[in-house]
């Protein structure tokens, strides 16, 4: 009644202050103890004081108490921070009083390290809190409002998808893809009416046939990216008029395209970074040939993603 505001209202845990207020206050498991800046006075707030203040406050969405570290901060320090929090978030689901219309939510933690804030949305994710689920879609010119049984499949590049998905974890490092396609005076066949065949011992790797029309792949092509695309069309063309058994003089008409962000690069440490299909909110899903398939970053991959993240929309809405 004092505020005159008819809403919903989200409430803070005082998680900030354990940081702005870090000259006057003591922090153990327990929780944190302030000195009043006015008085001098104790105040200490617990996970389970905090919820409970928030609750006799009338809130609906309910945060959890954590501690919000400084910055920058060693990583030792981080991750004791942010597992302390973690144990304090469970106390709080403990302490919560679920009612009709009243949410609690996790705050993540971690500070800059992604392998620290991936182990914190894990832990939130395990403890279960409410508000886990994409609400809209922001297409800007409008937003879409979602339905209880609406999924999302997240089908875009890595880098975008780290962009729209707060702390998701996906490989950064990419590789190019050089591809050239040759139209044929006539059509040709490769060994056995092949439709493709992998070469070796030059500059194609891979060599498809459709028709009249010759399609070269080249992967991790980043050194190619700045060459003439006519110097390549000949580089690449001499390779498959020696698979196909035909003159490699004149050039046929082609068409050299280059994609520099094909895929993502296939060590252990980004192969490492490939996240599962499942996010931390239960109704978005991922999709990619990035994503965990147990198969190299291909089409199967790909076609294998679409697939896993159907079956988890449809999953989801049991």
């Amino acid at each position: 009644r004092f505020m005159g505001w008819e809403g919903p209202i989200l409430t803070d845990s005082g998680g900030f202050q354990v940081m702005s207020l870090a000259k006057l206050r003591e922090i153990d498991e327990k929780g944190v103890k302030f000195r009043s800046h006015l008085d001098g006075g104790s105040h200490e707030l617990t996970p389970e004081s905090v919820v409970d203040i928030q609750r006799r406050l009338g809130a609906d969405i309910t945060m959890v108490l954590d501690e919000c570290t400084p910055h920058p901060i060693g990583k030792g320090a981080a991750a004791q921070s942010m597992r302390r929090s973690m144990r304090w978030a469970g106390r709080s689901k403990a302490a919560f009083d679920d009612r009709p219309g009243a949410g609690l939510f996790g705050i993540s933690q971690g500070s800059v390290f992604d392998d620290l804030r991936a182990e914190s949305a894990e832990e939130l994710r395990a403890i279960g809190f409410d508000g886990r689920r994409a609400g809209e879609l922001d297409f800007g010119d409008r937003m879409e409002q979602l339905g209880d049984d609406d999924g999302i499949v997240l089908a875009v590049p890595p880098a975008r998808a780290a962009e729209l998905v707060p702390n998701l974890t996906v490989p950064r490092a990419s590789r190019a893809i050089v591809n050239a396609h040759f139209r044929l005076s006539a059509p040709a066949a490769l060994p056995e009416g092949s439709p493709f065949v992998g070469l070796v011992g030059g500059h194609a790797q891979w060599l498809f046939l459709r028709g009249d029309v010759a399609s070269v792949t080249v992967s991790a092509a980043d050194a190619m990216l700045d060459d003439d695309a006519g110097e390549l069309a000949a580089l690449l063309w001499a390779d498959a008029a020696r698979a196909l058994g035909v003159a490699a003089e004149p050039l046929p008409p082609c068409r050299v395209v280059k994609e520099r962000r094909a895929t993502f690069a296939q060590t252990p440490e980004e192969v490492a970074r490939r996240p599962p299909a499942e996010t931390a909110y239960r109704n978005l899903f991922l999709a990619g040939d990035w994503t965990a398939t147990g198969l190299p970053a291909t089409i199967e991959s790909a076609v294998l993603s679409g697939h896993t993240a159907a079956r988890l929309v449809e999953r989801s809405r049991r």
